[in-house]
């Protein structure tokens, strides 16, 4: 056997440290990998809040469109007329158009929404040709400058000789 020269213990020497070198570059990237895979895990957590920041401020905003509606109702039994006088008080909602449905058995006449004292205004008038009014439910679609559908129910019926008009409460519908 040949005694190793200074070159390969020299050579072995190298490698040895060229191994622990080369592990210890490997055991960094690794760390930084992980640690990169943290970042994104965290900017993902944060997108996602942003997000449900961002949906959470349209509704709000879509909410401050909606339309805060108080009607005045009268019921001529003479004439089977019905007047609906709407009238909306929130000023940061500007109704552009309305529409009502389900009004098969009824003939409607629609007057324009006016502007009066910073509020809104507009009348429908309904026509029912039975000798008795049935309970009615009637769907008003409120359409706003912004583009805006809000969507609100009368139930309507007389009872003892009084008129009566319950409305639900006013839903986001989409965009019109």
């Amino acid at each position: 056997m040949n005694d190793p020269s200074w070159t390969d213990i020299t050579q072995t020497i190298v490698s040895i440290i060229g191994l622990f070198a080369t592990i210890i570059g490997v055991i960094v990237l690794l760390s930084r990998d992980k640690n990169k895979e943290i970042q994104i895990e965290k900017l993902s957590e944060i997108s996602e809040n942003l997000s449900k920041m961002i949906s959470g401020s349209e509704l709000r905003y879509i909410n401050s469109l909606k339309p805060r509606i108080f009607i005045r109702f009268t019921l001529t039994a003479e004439s089977k007329t019905i007047s609906l006088i709407f009238k909306n008080s929130n000023k940061g909602s500007s109704i552009r158009h309305y529409d009502l449905t389900d009004v098969d058995e009824m003939s409607m006449k629609k007057y324009p929404v006016t502007d009066s004292d910073g509020s809104q205004v507009f009348e429908v008038t309904l026509t029912y040709r039975e000798v008795s009014f049935d309970p009615k439910v009637v769907k008003v679609n409120y359409i706003t400058s912004e583009g805006h559908k809000f969507t609100q129910t009368l139930i309507m019926w007389v009872h003892n000789g009084g008129f009566y008009c319950s409305p639900s409460t006013i839903t986001y519908d989409k965009e019109y």
